[in-house]
């Protein structure tokens, strides 16, 4: 038997024609909801969300969007 070098990328597996993709629109699992914060104090801000592909989640204040900085974490 001869063993063929395996390639370094895989390769996407082939969708057969028959089996169409599965996408689903971006959906709150949990409603969000208003939070009131005290200026200085830590807030927590939470959101549970499905779909297909998984969305990608950005938040804003004051429509300003909100990135992670030394003081403020983003995890996802």
């Amino acid at each position: 038997a001869k063993l063929e070098k395996m390639p370094s990328i895989p390769e996407e597996p082939e969708v057969p024609e028959n089996e169409v993709e599965r996408f689903t629109m971006p959906d709150f699992v949990k409603p969000l909801y208003d939070l009131d914060v005290v200026e200085g104090r830590e807030a927590v801000l939470r959101c549970k969300v499905a779909g297909l592909p998984y969305p990608t989640i950005i938040w804003f204040h004051n429509g300003k969007r909100i990135d992670s900085t030394e003081d403020r974490k983003m995890t996802q």
